[in-house]
């Protein structure tokens, strides 16, 4: 398991609109809808269909990069779904979408914005689709006198194609969730293609909030090598009313024996790409690293024993646990991370103590960074870890596992 923790900046909380919620907000608040028969709709080209519990207030329509569905989740709840035609950064669109819809929509239609807040972030796995949901809680004034509201958003990427939900309305919050797992799991795409080999979805949390999470996909090639896809997609409060995303995808293609061809790191903060770089083997031995990084352009060349994989730590990780006495056993190993690229960074991993028969206690050091994982004893495979950011924990729990690397 690796993590990818970039700009982590947490605040205590988002601060209350109203301390106490008077009988008429909690009575508001558990307003639902009633599920019904699913409701299946198609678009007119036959490229996007799904299935929900709730009827349709419109036809499906079409963008230039989207699909949109409108959801009668009530007399006067309206639920609308935009699935795109390409891939989205699911952290930054839900930030991005959050920003206009209260500058664009909200306070056009209901009022100056007084105050705003971050009531919560969700992350999870529907199928096999994570997630990452944002709920806001907000004041407005038309002149005429105060009003709340609240401001529901979900996002998911799915075979290429994203998908950003919201829901304005203090009611309908499960009715709303139901619709959204739904479709999830129902959405058929042009894009849709065999399933990996293997895949899994760690959730990350930091002070008992989701803060979003890590999927990992494995899939061969003709050449029976493998690409390994990680994407690790963070919402981080950075202040009340406001958030920081990141968005962060490494890919390895790897040889049957899990040695590294080559590697790509993008990361993107707040819808800026901050880092785009490719690592390839040179001449004589050496790799070749190229693209951007914090705005400037990256050609420099890194000498020294090929980087491990994703496979090879595995592999490594399962070798020491398969030993006759593996507490105590060690292994270096070393990774080109994305925080300095133009360097192989010197790892070790540990075997700590047995937890049970199946599970251990591993710790993995990359450079000054420690990560405490609990690790399958078969697989080699983490299926939790805890990372210190700052004087806080960042913890990682796999909520979803299918196949065997």
């Amino acid at each position: 398991m690796k993590y990818l923790v970039a700009g982590l900046m947490l605040v205590a909380g988002a601060a209350p609109i109203l301390a106490d919620e008077p009988q008429w907000l909690i009575d508001a608040r558990a307003k639902e809808g009633k599920l019904g028969a699913p409701h299946t709709a198609t678009s007119a080209d036959q490229q996007v269909s799904f299935a929900v519990p709730v009827p349709l207030s419109a036809p499906l329509s079409e963008d230039k990069t989207f699909y949109t569905a409108a959801f009668q989740l009530g007399p006067n709840a309206i639920a609308a779904c935009d699935i795109f035609k390409d891939d989205i950064d699911v952290a930054s669109t839900l930030r991005a979408v959050a920003t206009t819809t209260f500058a664009n929509i909200i306070e056009p239609a209901q009022g100056k914005i007084e105050q705003k807040a971050l009531e919560r972030i969700d992350a999870g796995v529907v199928g096999a689709t994570p997630f990452l949901s944002v709920s806001w809680v907000y004041r407005v004034n038309d002149g005429k006198g105060a009003k709340l509201g609240e401001l529901r958003q979900y996002a998911a990427s799915q075979a290429g194609h994203g998908v950003y939900c919201a829901l304005n309305d203090i009611g309908y919050a499960k009715t709303f969730e139901q619709v959204v797992r739904a479709l999830l799991l129902s959405l058929k795409t042009p894009g849709d293609n065999a399933a990996p080999y293997y895949q899994e979805v760690s959730v990350a949390s930091m002070r008992a909030m989701k803060l979003g999470y890590t999927a990992l996909e494995l899939r061969h090639d003709k050449d029976s090598n493998t690409l390994v896809k990680e994407t690790t997609v963070l919402l981080v409060p950075a202040e009340a009313d406001a958030l920081r995303a990141e968005d962060l995808y490494q890919l390895e293609w790897v040889h049957p024996d899990g040695g590294l061809i080559h590697g790509t790191h993008v990361v993107s903060s707040n819808g800026e790409v901050e880092e785009n770089l490719s690592l390839k083997s040179g001449e004589s031995g050496n790799w070749h690293v190229e693209g951007q990084f914090k705005g400037k352009e990256v050609k420099e060349d890194i000498s020294g024993t090929a980087p491990s994989s994703w496979l090879a730590q595995t592999y490594l990780v399962r070798n020491l646990l398969a030993g006759e006495k593996p507490i105590g056993a060690e292994a270096t190993f070393t990774q080109w991370l994305s925080v300095d690229p133009g360097h192989f960074t010197a790892s070790m991993a540990k075997v700590l103590a047995a937890i049970d028969a199946k599970t251990y206690s591993v710790r993995e050091t990359a450079g000054s960074v420690s990560v405490d994982l609990v690790v399958d004893r078969g697989t080699g495979l983490a299926t939790s870890g805890t990372i210190q950011v700052g004087p806080t924990a960042m913890k990682n729990e796999r909520v979803f596992v299918q196949g065997t690397p």
